[in-house]
């Protein structure tokens, strides 16, 4: 179990495939920032609580995964 400042990342890997946690870090990266298991690296910030906020912070308008999906396959490309 994670702590509440984590959680929302330890639903990302827990919930989103390998190929779309992939196309997420793969715009991260683009973006300068580091997706990792315990959240998005952003300089020194780690954003990790919420889903939404990750995603958020990664320019997507919402967290439904299937838009998401969608987005972060085409990033990868």
């Amino acid at each position: 179990m994670a702590d509440r400042k984590h959680l929302g990342a330890l639903l990302l890997q827990a919930t989103g495939s390998a190929d779309h946690l992939e196309g997420l870090r793969s715009l991260a990266d683009t973006k300068g920032m580091r997706l990792e298991v315990h959240g998005l690296h952003k300089g020194r910030t780690v954003i990790a609580a919420k889903e939404e906020d990750i995603y958020r912070a990664l320019g997507f308008p919402s967290s439904n995964p299937n838009y998401a999906m969608a987005a972060a396959k085409s990033s990868a490309r």
